[in-house]
């Protein structure tokens, strides 16, 4: 298990080293967020999530931009469970749900992450990535919309159009998918193939690509009207100069 918790607002805060063991203060928590769990949880599941709340508590004690308030953090955290939005009522997924809840209410900047959302957000903010290259949207009808490949890409050489729609990606029905399924089954490692059904108009069919290492550039600039620098930033990340 590994997670991370990001504040903006201060520093990124990550596990403590050492044991922590549960206050009872901490324990008021860990007895009341197992009736939101799915039955059937093991042992073994909620000493994980027990673990990753009480460090967190940790971590932010000794780490966090001001001086939290314990109780008033684990009673919002027990006050929540009633009204948690997630699919995953794992204690992993309860726990983690709550602690973002937490955060939020912290700053508007800090958040909970899984590792595989911590990974995402590391991508995002590299300005590069290992994928096939295509700008892509939801249609009106749910459908993963290409609005435009990315020069000089392995999706450009294939000979992806804007407008055309990806209904699987290696095999894998994408109707009424979200944005962020498509991108993690487009993504991976350099070289690695991925096989993409396109519909075009009427017609429909395979492309395989092979996935490259995609560079985005955050800053482009042009000239107007011959005597007008116009320098444009789509958002700041690792390569923004």
């Amino acid at each position: 298990m590994f997670a991370v918790l990001i504040s903006f607002a201060g520093t990124r805060l990550v596990a403590c080293a050492g044991p922590a063991w549960p206050s009872d203060e901490e324990r008021r928590f860990l007895d009341a967020y197992r009736a939101s769990v799915t039955a059937g949880a093991s042992a073994e599941q909620f000493a994980h999530a027990d673990k990753l709340y009480v460090e967190a508590l940790q971590v932010l004690s000794e780490t966090y931009v001001e001086k939290i308030d314990r109780m008033a953090f684990i009673d919002n955290s027990i006050a929540v469970l009633g009204e948690l939005e997630t699919d995953d009522t794992s204690p992993l997924g309860v726990v983690g749900a709550v602690l973002d809840d937490g955060l939020h209410d912290l700053d508007p900047h800090s958040a909970y992450m899984t590792d595989d959302m911590f990974r995402r957000l590391q991508e995002s903010t590299e300005g590069s990535f290992a994928g096939v290259g295509i700008v892509i949207a939801l249609d009106d009808e749910k459908r993963i919309r290409i609005v435009s490949p990315i020069d000089d890409t392995p999706a450009a050489r294939a000979g992806l159009r804007p407008d055309d729609r990806i209904t699987h990606i290696d095999g894998y029905h994408m109707v009424g998918e979200p944005i962020s399924e498509a991108v993690r089954r487009m993504r991976g490692r350099v070289g690695d193939p991925v096989t993409l059904t396109i519909k075009r108009v009427e017609d429909s069919f395979d492309v395989t690509v092979k996935r490259a290492r995609i560079e985005v550039p955050s800053v482009t600039a042009s000239i107007i009207d011959q005597d007008i620098g116009y320098i444009r930033v789509s958002r700041f990340d690792a390569t923004t100069l």
